[in-house]
């Protein structure tokens, strides 16, 4: 017997878990693997100033390790997965938000202090070209497949013409490079200039119509491509690219805003291969045009290898990329000249940073700056007394430190946040209680009234009564804005026809309030009749049979039964359509931004405003930039205050259950 149960045991799938040795060797291996990841990992995390998430990911990583070697944890292997998603997704913002309300993480402040030296640095305006380097003319190519440039540089000093790629390699310029290899160029003095072409004989007009004949389109490089044969005339039009017409002897370039028409001289090549020299009909311009060559206009390659030539559009469009991009040796890279639009060279930052003493130095004045909370500012002490202008008080990017309890500092004792602050919190208060009570109100009205008999068709009013529900909330509050609209909505419209006035429902605060409430009104009143009507098939009808035969009064029956044993029902989904409420940031974002503005207030806030779209407003809304650090601490104050209100609510809830024992 009991070799059978060892039997089945071993056998069993779960046997790959438990103490059979290739079960054993294959848990020791998988946990090895995921700790190596894990401390690679977080060294990583570490390394780059993320503790937070490193902290996270090694308290799973360690749950992980004492579930899979304890054997009394066994059961929690299956879950373990689930497990670890759950902690690094609710744990992890619980950590990080805890952890930036204790720091100055904002706008200016975003970066680590590795990071925030290394912009300095690379700031345009903290570069400067140092004596012995040149100033170099650049054209740009990019790779559109892995996003990198090359810069075609031309010195303006020497003329030396070299290739520079951000990969750290410098190459000078080839005729095979430039595309001109084997090709001879002249001027003219009455004409435009002629090739000659190694390996290729001219062909007159007549010769090439003829030998291009049979053929719909011949292949060059960027940006001609495919260029297609055909006979152009007057009325010939196309979106863009090139065509060549063969009879005339004319290339048409249809890429800019107004056709381009080039003189082209065919030349005939080897295995079928045609070159076209173009010279412009009414200008200077002239493009060489070969078979598995680069195309070069005015001398000038449109690409090279994978990389093509910027046009204008894309010049502007990739201008902020390319001046934070570094070409050649990256000990002494060049870089792009931020105050112009084609001069690149070897520039040098002003400024160097100082680990021993952890200052920003200048390099030419000596000027010195110091961290204070995050930002490197001046020590006046470090500027020299003959120093033609003032050097700037602060270097920016900053970075993110701890600075312990400055942001509830900020909360309490500034006037122009802790007066907003109150009077937000205040309207969160009333707003989450108000919408509970007025939408339970009503609901529980309709639901009573649905649920006497004598009511006809009851089922279908109700089916009625929920449609508010079933629409999408972000739909209704839209449709709602467009009723309260002060110049265009029908409420107002009405009003005014009645009264001769109407209230401004987004310029004063009363106002607004008592519209969000309407809408709120309208949103909720369905969910509280479902529910109520749910609790009152639960209420035993010989109840009411008892309270009449005391000769109660539907008052009576109303307050002393009916209503105590509804809460019962309902306390907790009441108490969490009040939490709901407390952070109903849809309603109050989609109706009027959480306005109107409070006057005398220094962050953005608004009458309307509960605390959620105050920390959102915060963190994202402000017109100078974000502020998690002090959304953060909010955050931890709006956590504090919807717990506190639930473990009163949930006593409240307890005072009811006892109620509804002794009815």
């Amino acid at each position: 017997m009991t070799e059978n149960t060892d039997s089945r045991q071993t056998n069993s799938p779960l046997a790959l878990f438990s103490g059979a040795l290739p079960g054993t060797l294959l848990r020791y291996g998988g946990l090895a693997l995921i700790d190596a990841f894990a401390i690679w990992l977080v060294l990583r995390l570490l390394d780059a100033g993320n503790w937070p998430i490193a902290a996270v990911i090694a308290l799973i990583t360690v749950g992980l390790n004492v579930i899979f070697l304890n054997e009394r944890l066994f059961p929690y292997r299956w879950l373990s997965p689930g497990l670890a998603l759950m902690v690094l997704m609710v744990l992890y913002p619980v950590i990080i938000t805890v952890y930036y309300a204790f720091t100055n993480f904002r706008t200016g402040n975003l970066l680590t202090q590795t990071q925030a030296i290394e912009l300095i640095q690379a700031r345009p305006e903290y570069r400067y070209l140092p004596e012995g380097e040149q100033l170099q003319t650049f054209t740009a190519y990019r790779n559109p497949d892995t996003d990198e440039y090359v810069l075609w540089l031309e010195g303006r000093d020497d003329s030396s013409l070299t290739v520079a790629y951000e990969t750290g390699a410098i190459e000078p310029v080839t005729p095979e490079l430039a595309g001109v290899d084997g090709v001879t160029i002249e001027e003219t003095e009455d004409g435009p200039p002629t090739a000659t072409i190694e390996g290729f004989e001219p062909l007159t007009t007549e010769a090439a119509a003829d030998a291009l004949a049979g053929a719909e389109s011949l292949e060059y490089g960027h940006p001609i491509n495919t260029l297609p044969l055909t006979t152009i005339t007057e009325d010939t039009e196309a979106e863009s690219g090139y065509l060549l017409d063969p009879a005339q002897g004319i290339v048409v370039d249809y890429n800019g805003r107004s056709p381009v028409t080039y003189n082209a001289q065919v030349f005939a090549g080897p295995d079928g291969q045609y070159a076209l020299w173009l010279t412009e009909e009414d200008g200077d311009s002239t493009v060489l045009a070969r078979p598995g060559k680069p195309v070069v206009l005015d001398g000038q390659p449109q690409s090279i290898g994978d990389y093509r030539i910027l046009s204008n559009r894309e010049r502007t469009a990739f201008a902020n990329d390319l001046r934070l991009r570094s070409f050649g040796d990256p000990e002494n890279p060049i870089q792009v000249d931020p105050f112009s639009a084609n001069r690149a060279g070897r520039f040098r930052s002003l400024f160097e940073y100082d680990a021993e003493t952890n200052r920003m130095v200048h390099r030419d004045t000596g000027v010195a700056y110091e961290p204070v909370d995050g930002t490197f500012t001046l020590i006046p002490e470090t500027v020299p007394e003959d120093l033609d202008e003032q050097p700037e008080p602060f270097l920016t990017p900053g970075y993110f430190v701890v600075v312990g309890f400055d942001n509830f500092v900020r909360l309490f004792t500034n006037s122009g946040i802790w007066g907003p602050f109150l009077t937000i919190f205040v309207w969160t208060i009333i707003h989450a209680g108000a919408t509970v009570i007025i939408t339970f109100a009503l609901g529980m009205a309709i639901a009573l009234l649905m649920d006497d008999e004598i009511i006809p068709k009851r089922k279908l009013f109700r089916s009625l009564i929920l449609i508010p529900y079933t629409i999408p909330a972000f739909i209704s509050v839209v449709v709602w804005r467009g009723m309260f609209d002060p110049n265009l909505g029908f409420i107002n419209d009405v009003l005014g026809s009645i009264f001769g006035t109407a209230p401004q429902w987004y310029g004063n605060a009363t106002a607004a309030r008592f519209a969000i409430l309407m809408i709120q009104l309208w949103l909720g009143f369905p969910y509280m009749m479902l529910i109520v009507t749910g609790a009152l098939q639960g209420i035993p009808k010989d109840m009411y049979e008892a309270a009449d035969v005391d000769g109660a009064s539907p008052w009576q029956k109303f307050r002393t039964l009916t209503l105590p044993l509804i809460l019962v029902a309902v306390g907790p989904l009441l108490i969490a359509s009040f939490a709901f409420n407390f952070n109903n940031f849809t309603v109050i974002e989609l109706f009027n931004n959480g306005g109107p503005a409070i006057a005398g207030s220094t962050v953005p806030s608004g009458h309307t405003d509960i605390l959620i779209t105050y920390t959102y407003r915060q963190a994202f809304g402000t017109q100078g930039g974000t502020d998690y650090a002090f959304a953060s601490t909010i955050s931890l104050f709006i956590f504090l205050i919807v717990a506190a209100i639930t473990i009163i609510n949930f006593r409240f809830t307890g005072q009811w259950e006892e109620v509804s024992e002794n009815v």
